[in-house]
């Protein structure tokens, strides 16, 4: 159960933290009811309600543990996006893998357009996606596994490097 003081990544805010919850009454801008108050970590003197109904609904989650980022690099080990050539369709596919803030498809995605901007093959929002999603990326990993957010990138290679880990009765 999520409570005050606890960290949690909130889809569109980032990483924020919790300062409790606030009954609302219903206006032209909200429905009524309770609500988490969020502190957004990496922009100050901002504060977020998110209705406590449909917190998880809302793209708010529990920071990820360092046992579950190393599982989430593992897991994406060997794979590869695939590239699409239609600029508008790749963009929106894109967009797509940004908005669910899913951590493994989001570092086959950095790795796919890094691949393709050594080939010099990125459009200028290809080139913005993958900063925010490498955003996304470093600002989670960084504060999860207390890191510097420049470190997590060679972080990341570093787990794609290695040996697969065996299971214990292997």
């Amino acid at each position: 159960m999520l409570q005050k003081g606890d960290y949690v990544n909130y889809r569109t805010w980032g990483i924020c933290r919790i300062d409790g919850m606030k009954f609302m009454q219903p206006d032209s801008n909200r429905n009524g009811g309770y609500y988490f108050v969020l502190s957004p970590v990496f922009q100050k003197n901002s504060t977020v309600y998110v209705p406590a109904d449909s917190a998880p609904l809302n793209g708010m989650r529990p920071i990820l543990s360092p046992e579950q980022i190393d599982d989430i690099i593992s897991s994406v080990k060997g794979r590869q996006l695939p590239w699409i050539a239609d600029r508008k369709q790749r963009l929106a596919h894109f967009q797509k893998i940004l908005y669910n803030r899913d951590e493994g498809d989001l570092i086959l995605l950095v790795s796919r357009m890094r691949m393709k901007a050594a080939d010099g093959a990125l459009t200028g929002a290809d080139v913005k996606i993958m900063k925010e999603a490498q955003s996304i990326i470093e600002q989670e990993f960084s504060f999860a596994l207390k890191l510097n957010a420049d470190d997590i990138g060679e972080y990341i290679r570093r787990r794609l490097q290695e040996p697969c880990r065996q299971d214990a009765g292997a």
